[in-house]
């Protein structure tokens, strides 16, 4: 059961903290590394 729940709340949780993020960063000039790693973390989950 456990092997269900902690990805679904990992992708959960990585997709509302990129959300926040690129609210915060709008103008698009330069990524954060970290946004960058989240992108890539949210498309392996």
């Amino acid at each position: 059961m456990a092997c269900f729940i902690v990805p679904t709340t990992e992708a959960i949780v990585t997709t509302i903290v990129k959300k926040k993020a690129d609210k915060n960063h709008k103008d698009g000039k330069e990524q954060n590394m970290f946004i960058e790693k989240m992108n890539w973390l949210n498309n392996m989950l």
